[in-house]
Parts: C-alpha cells; structure tokens; sequence
C-alpha cells in the first residue's frame, strides 16, 4: 500500500471511529433520558393526597389543632397531626365539630350568612359552591346539608326535605348523619307530617351516641307538642333531659316541658319552669331566650283566657322584650319576641310602637317565617 493510500485508509478510521464514538453517546443519552422521564412517572404516581387541614372539636371545648382528616364516618374520624407519621382516630359521638382551615370561599359565605340570618342568600351561595364541586369533593355533603339548614330557616321544608335526603344518599355512614336526620325531623315537623319526623328522630336516636339521642328526644318532643301532644311530648322532653350530656342540653328539655305545662294550661308550673331557667347564671344565651319567650307564651296565654287582660298582656310584652334587648340575633327566639312584641303592642293600644317593631323584624330577620306572618 502505498503512503497516500494508507493515510486515506487512517483517515476513514478516524471518522468511523468519530462515528461510532457519537452514536454510542446518543444512545447512552438516548437511555438516560428513558430512565429520568420513567423516574418522572413514579413520582408522579406516588403523588401525595391533599388532606383537608382542621381543628376538631370534642367535648367539654377540648381542640385538637393542625391535623389533617384521614377518613370521616360517625364510627370513627381518622386524622394525622401535622409532622406525626401515624394515624389516630376518635368517635364520631365523642366529636362535637369539625373546624376547617380553608374551606371553599362559596360554601365559607353559605355558612356566614346562615349565622347572620340571610338564609335566601346563604342558600344561593351554597348552591353556587355545589355547582363547582366534582362529585366526590370533600366538601359536597357539607353544603348539601348546610343548604338544606337554610332552606329550611327559610320556611322552605319540603326544598330542605330533599336536600337533607340528598346530603345522606351521599354517604349513609358520614360524620354529619345525625345532623342530616335531625334537619329531616325538623322538616318534617314543619309540614306536619308527624311520621315520617318521628321516623327520622327515632333513628337517630338509635346509634348516635348520648349527646346525639337526647337531641333526638328534643326534636321528637317538638314534633309531639306541634301535634298538640302534651303528655307525649312531656315525656320525651324528660327523657332528652335525662340523656342530655351537659347542662344547657338539660335546661333545654326543661324549656319544653314549660311549654307542654302552657298547653295544659298548668300556668303556674309552667312560669315557675320558665323562671328557674331565665334566672340561672352561665347558662346558654339561646336557652335563657327560650325560657323569655316561653314565659311571654304562658303569660299571653293566660291574657286570652281571661279576655285579654291588660295586666298580664303587660307581663307578656316585658318578657318578649327581655328577649328582644338582651338576645337580639338570636335564631327562632328573637324573631318570635319581635312579632309577637309588635301584636301586644297593638292590643295596648301603641300602634307606633308596633310598626317599630315590625320594622326591626323585616331588617333583621327578613327570611324568618315569623316574618312571613306579618300582614
């Protein structure tokens, strides 16, 4: 071979051996980056859950704070504190709320405007946070219920009727069961279908727990006293009172036997009842309300009874007034004592004074049935 012909020869060695030099680096590349993008999927199939973060509640006002819920049926919450690595779990009877850390704005305005008495508006903006919820949202349940609370605040019972069965049909076994049944009852009640209420206070009295059950004697002895049931009602007020597992559930049974004693027209029982409570310290601000307006009852229905007498018609304005000043805002209670405030106040004679207080029912409880009453 000649000179010339053996470096020809070199230099196409050379670029084969270039050649063969890049085409295995591409490859090696090529499998390299195969193997980065299949570690790529696993991380994203080993993709954490977003837990909702929350403060639970037990009894007695004890918190549990920073943890994030596991599993939610009334059998048992399951949750992990924040920067634990196991799971701990508590019963959904032993469990009195659940606190979120940042629920849906939509449902968050809901619940505002339930508290502050917008009931119409609270029910559109839980219906608008439903329209934006996938089926399986955490949350769907929460603002199922919730607008069926409002619906029925509203004065709307067969609407919350179906959205009560709806919240349950989501998850028969969820932590906010008994508070499902217990907004059916009430519903129920309000359309005087005494049945099918009884049926849905008597189930939940059934599983839920002590708390839960005296609940349900509660609004079983409303259902009974709606249906002019007195002695029947009386008994499942005592029974609500002997299961009630603190002090203002108590003393809430005491106001309904107060109003079965008025039925019976047993009036000195009754107010005796309805004072003990009024004048007890420390007791809840919804409870002492009761009592005021049961008072108001007894003594109005006395007033009637013997021709409207001016006297005690006066007696039965100074407690829907106590109640009116002292527990302004306070749901059921105090749209009750404004209506029935601005009606004495026409029997005596003060119409002006009974404008006013029809007024202040339309601006502060617009969508309260007592409202609806007026003429």
């Amino acid at each position: 071979m000649s000179s010339n012909g053996f470096k020809h020869f070199l230099s196409i060695a050379g670029r084969l051996g270039l050649a063969l030099l890049l085409t295995l680096t591409l490859a090696d590349a090529g499998l390299a980056q195969g193997r980065r993008k299949k570690k790529k999927k696993k991380k994203a199939a080993s993709a954490k859950k977003d837990y909702p973060k929350a403060t639970l509640i037990l009894e007695r006002g004890r918190l549990v704070k920073d943890v994030e819920i596991r599993e939610i049926k009334f059998e048992k919450v399951e949750y992990r504190v924040r920067g634990s690595r196991r799971n701990e779990e508590v019963k959904g009877e032993k469990l009195v709320d659940i606190r979120y850390d940042d629920p849906p704005p939509l449902f968050a305005s809901g619940v505002s405007r339930v508290r502050a008495g917008l009931y119409k508006r609270a029910v559109q903006s839980f219906s608008d946070a439903l329209e934006e919820m996938a089926d399986d949202d955490w949350f769907k349940i929460y603002a199922t219920m919730w607008r069926g609370e409002a619906k029925l605040l509203a004065g709307d019972a067969a609407e919350a009727v179906t959205d009560f069965e709806a919240a349950l049909a989501i998850d028969g076994e969820h932590f906010l069961v008994p508070n499902c049944l217990y907004g059916l009852g009430r519903a129920y009640t309000a359309q005087k279908n005494m049945g099918k209420a009884k049926e849905a206070f008597n189930k939940m009295s059934e599983k839920y727990g002590r708390s839960w059950g005296a609940k349900a004697k509660l609004g079983l002895g409303d259902c009974l006293l709606a249906d002019g049931k007195a002695t029947e009602a009386r008994a499942a007020y005592n029974l609500a009172g002997s299961r009630a597992s603190n002090r203002d559930e108590r003393l809430a049974a005491k106001v309904g036997e107060g109003k079965c004693l008025v039925l019976k027209k047993q009036w000195d029982r009754a107010e005796s009842t309805f004072e003990q409570i009024a004048n007890e310290p420390g007791v809840a601000p919804e409870v002492v309300a009761m009592a005021w307006v049961g008072m108001g009852d007894c003594r109005f229905a006395q007033a009637e009874e013997r021709n409207n007498d001016k006297g005690l018609l006066k007696q039965a304005l100074i407690a829907y007034q106590t109640c009116v000043v002292r527990f302004a805002g306070v749901p059921k209670s105090y749209p009750k004592a404004l209506f029935r405030s601005a009606e004495l106040y026409e029997k005596l004679g003060q119409a002006k004074l009974a404008e006013y207080q029809r007024k202040e029912l339309k601006s502060r409880c617009p969508n309260s049935t007592w409202t609806a009453k007026l003429k």
